[in-house]
């Protein structure tokens, strides 16, 4: 009830206030160069000119100056038409992005929660149209946060934006900060093709900036090489973040991780508690340290197809020693290599332990 009350009692009164203000300002200005034309230079039409003109705009245009407002009006609510007028392109970017924000905060339109939400879609769309994204061209998404990735951890937006603004990255891409340590980075699909190695030499770039200015605030990027307009930015987005997570998990040694450097593991969607009860038989493993050797070794030799000698060469010791370890590991999982789907389960299963990592 008290934010009903303040809703009703102190936010629309101020929003009229200020929409009527910047509305009247807004078609005083409009007419500013016409005015500088007349008065300034002598240059008035014939109202005869003026009539026609405005009898033709009118009977093109003149129904939607009664329709748009009240079609739209349900979506943006109050304060959205007032932004939507101002701001202008609402069919292509207002109305599509007030939308959008509603679905995604799971809000109905024409309610009090839905014309706040709205507005704040709205006010997004606008800084994204200033930073120069539109909603037509396509872009390559970088998703990127710190590698430590925990909310407690203070907010280094200030200096990762500093650091975004002194590296090669700004002649390339637009940067959006989603979160106190985590944001996305806009690579505009230009005629030419963008490269891996080209895209991950900008990122190092940024990323040793960042960690100048905050030598504890390593960043790590998920992205993707395929190109998308922001109309699809949400699939985009979800295949960066898996390419984060899951890139993490596999090649714990690298900083930036592309989609489809995941292979068929991309096609996987394993819930967390799940993968943790697939792994439960390695991690308890994982207590002794001396194990750790073990799965480290049973990881090549699935990787060289089940070969000691090329496990051996691999890790640099004697094929006996190979042989031992692995008869050990037997011993202790009892797994039945011969079946393919076991082995193969296996063989996912080592790349989520971050082996790489273990003392």
């Amino acid at each position: 009830m008290e934010n009903k009350g303040f809703y009703e009692g102190e936010y629309m009164p101020q929003m009229h206030k200020i929409g009527k203000l910047t509305g009247f300002l807004g078609a005083i200005l409009s007419f500013l160069p016409a005015l500088v034309l007349a008065v300034v230079y002598g240059l008035l039409p014939k109202p005869a000119a003026l009539a026609t003109a405005f009898i033709s705009a009118a009977s093109a245009f003149g129904f939607l100056w009664i329709v748009e407002p009240i079609s739209y009006f349900t979506v943006l609510g109050p304060v959205g038409t007032y932004m939507a007028f101002m701001s202008g392109n609402i069919s292509n970017m207002r109305v599509p992005c007030a939308g959008m924000a509603q679905v995604a905060a799971e809000v109905e339109p024409g309610t009090e929660k839905g014309s706040i939400i709205s507005v704040i879609g709205m006010a997004t769309s606008i800084v994204i149209n200033v930073q120069g994204i539109s909603m037509s061209t396509k872009y390559r998404y970088v998703l990127f946060r710190r590698a430590d990735n925990q909310e407690e951890l203070p907010n280094r937006r200030k200096e990762i934006l500093e650091a975004y603004r002194k590296s090669s990255l700004i002649k390339y891409a637009r940067i959006a900060m989603i979160g106190e340590n985590v944001g996305i980075l806009f690579l505009e699909d230009r005629e030419e093709d963008w490269e891996k190695g080209h895209i991950l030499a900008l990122l190092e770039e940024f990323r040793r900036r960042v960690l100048k200015s905050c030598p504890e605030t390593a960043l790590e990027f998920g992205y993707s090489l395929d190109a998308a307009s922001l109309g699809h930015i949400r699939q985009s987005i979800e295949k960066c973040q898996k390419a984060l997570n899951m890139g993490k998990m596999i090649y714990p040694s690298l900083f930036a991780w592309e989609y489809s450097q995941l292979g068929a593991l991309a096609w996987l969607d394993i819930p967390e508690e799940e993968l943790t009860h697939m792994l439960s038989a390695y991690s308890v493993l994982l207590k002794d340290e001396k194990n750790i050797e073990l799965l480290k070794t049973l990881k090549v030799y699935l990787e060289n197809n089940m070969n000691y000698s090329a496990t051996a060469e691999k890790l640099y010791v004697h094929i006996n020693t190979i042989r031992k370890r692995i008869d050990k590991v037997n011993e202790l999982l009892q797994i039945d290599w011969s079946d393919n789907i076991a082995r193969l389960n296996a063989e996912l299963l080592l790349r989520f332990l971050n082996l790489e990592e273990k003392i």
